[in-house]
């Protein structure tokens, strides 16, 4: 749907009299994607936690900052708060997820705006098959901080760091791995050689394939041995699963890092470039280096997938040839498919919607009791 309603909005865009077909065809998209994730059922997995979270929270927990009862889960204020502030009106799970989606929706199509992505539709597609699906579904605290931390992004380009640290800390007040946001400051700006660029990507795949231990190697470099080593090598020889090469995903991976490398030059001279492209570079970099944590790995990662739902769109504005953009709108489509029809084989991942009628939590819970297995 996002498809067509991408290609109605390209082909309409650039004539006249037809300002309000696109404004039409983006509303549309917009109103698709709310219902679609505002209203879900119980899918996935994390909703079990925090439906119990929101059912049992107290203002007290805002001081809260660990669980005395759940070993490692931290309590972020900002998200407890917005939890207390929903539970006035009613303890049900389906009215925050309404409320954190339409803080999102909302915080997403400003960050669209911000950097004249105009073609909302294929930014929907693009996010839909990259990891969008998954971070609304299953990450509440996590997405709202990455869409907060997305629309600091723009105070990097006017070059005010007040703004962009204050951002970064009401992120920070959403998921703990924020922190990582503030120092970007300092790097997301700066233009690098596209040699660089290109050697850095390739750096770190052959770091991801050698299985070299990034734990390890660091405990080397620091003289740490002994006992502590021993444990270190045990521990991440365990999750030598998680290094899994995909040669669809490698491909691309490595697709998008060519197309970037080619046309770096017209991608850096545009609007935020050069921001994108080295989020894009931390995206590889947190995927490969750190391959060895299944979920460190992708929850770092996925802290830097909006330079995909971009920089896919921006390359699209690279061709001049009207022919060239059709078919890289094509294969570009054809992968989407591809990867969404692969994405969901689990019976937790079935989509219902509360509009039209979903199963009931306990319904849910059975599936969920009797299929999931945790692969964190």
């Amino acid at each position: 749907m996002f498809a067509i309603l991408a290609v109605i909005y390209a082909q309409r865009r650039n004539k006249e009299d037809s300002t309000w077909i696109c404004a039409l065809v983006c509303t549309g998209a917009v109103i698709v994607f709310y219902v679609f994730f505002a209203f879900r059922g119980y899918v996935y997995s994390d909703w079990v936690g925090y439906s119990e979270s929101y059912k049992d929270v107290e203002w007290s927990d805002i001081f809260a900052i660990t669980n005395k009862n759940k070993i490692g889960v931290i309590h972020e204020p900002g998200f407890t708060a917005l939890m207390c502030l929903c539970s006035i009106f009613t303890r049900e799970y389906a009215f925050l997820v309404i409320v954190i989606t339409t803080i999102d929706t909302l915080l997403f199509i400003r960050f669209l705006r911000q950097w004249q992505v105009e073609n909302i539709p294929f930014a929907f597609m693009l996010f839909f098959t990259f990891l969008g699906v998954g971070l609304m579904f299953n990450a509440l605290r996590n997405q709202l901080a990455i869409f907060i931390f997305m629309n600091a992004l723009i105070y990097i380009e006017r070059k005010q760091p007040l703004p962009y640290f204050l951002i970064c800390l009401l992120a920070l007040c959403f998921h703990v791995s924020s922190i990582i946001f503030c120092p970007l400051y300092f790097f997301l700006g700066r233009k690098l050689n596209k040699w660089i660029f290109l050697g850095l990507v390739i750096t770190f795949f052959v770091f991801y394939i050698s299985q070299i231990s990034i734990l390890l190697t660091a405990l080397k470099l620091l003289g740490i041995g002994g006992a502590l080593g021993e444990k270190a090598e045990i521990y991440t020889e365990g999750y030598s699963s998680a290094r899994a090469l995909s040669p669809t995903g490698t491909l691309e991976k490595l697709g998008l890092t060519m197309l970037v490398f080619l046309y770096y030059d017209k991608l850096t001279s545009d609007k935020g470039g050069t921001i994108f492209i080295n989020s894009l570079l931390l995206c590889f970099f947190f995927y490969y280096v750190f391959g060895e944590f299944y979920v460190l790995s992708s929850r770092l990662s996925m802290l830097f997938q909006y330079s995909y739902w971009v920089l896919w769109v921006k390359l699209m504005g690279v061709f001049s040839i009207q022919n060239n953009k059709r078919l890289y709108g094509s294969l570009l489509f054809l992968y989407c498919l591809y990867v969404t029809i692969q994405a969901y084989p689990t019976p937790i991942q079935e989509y219902d919607n509360l509009l039209f009628g979903a199963k009931s939590q306990e319904e849910r819970m059975k599936i969920f009791n009797k299929t999931f297995e945790d692969l964190d």
